[in-house]
């Protein structure tokens, strides 16, 4: 029942009509349509802005991962050459980096008579065409490449095959050995 003053306005939802008093910011019926309006709004703009996506993003991978550096990086690299390889049962451990710095990994090493390419990283994804060039030289070569990634503060790590994707799975990272 509408009553004197009142207005009558369509839900942008639901269509349903309703009677409010005045009309600013009523466009929604309940809160259950009002949630969805906002939701269809919010999904709009996320869409559109993809800079404060990536934003954000990279702001929950430095909190959960941390941030590196060259320095990091390097040290990581010593690390696993030193302590993390021999750990994983790899042998004959050559490392090209300090050859060559463009080689798209970082070690060559045998593990139960098979040899690979190994790529150690501080950094939590990794991706690009770095990655597109280590993967087909690895097929070319016919050889398994594995990707470790060591966190930049060295309390953890995780061994995966990059064929099988280039991130880290939290739920797999395992403390690194001191």
């Amino acid at each position: 029942m509408r009553h004197k003053g009142e207005l009558e306005v369509t839900c942008k939802i639901c269509r349903r009509v309703f009677h409010v008093s005045h009309r600013y910011r009523y466009s929604y019926c309940s809160d259950r349509c009002r949630l969805i309006g906002k939701a269809i709004v919010h999904r709009d703009y996320a869409r559109n802005n993809q800079e404060h996506l990536r934003g954000y993003s990279r702001c929950w991978r430095h909190g959960v991962w941390g941030a590196s550096s060259r320095r990091i990086g390097a040290a990581a690299e010593l690390y696993a050459l030193k302590k993390l390889l021999p750990l994983l049962g790899y042998k004959d451990i050559f490392h090209v980096s300090p050859i060559r710095r463009f080689v798209p990994f970082d070690f060559v090493a045998t593990r139960e008579g098979t040899r690979f390419l190994i790529d150690v990283t501080t950094s939590m994804n990794r991706g690009g065409a770095w990655n597109r060039t280590a993967l087909e030289l690895a097929k070319a070569l016919r050889m398994p490449f594995v990707r470790v990634f060591i966190k930049p503060d060295f309390t953890g790590y995780m061994v995966r095959n990059a064929f099988d994707g280039g991130n880290v799975l939290l739920s797999r990272v395992k403390s690194l050995p001191q």
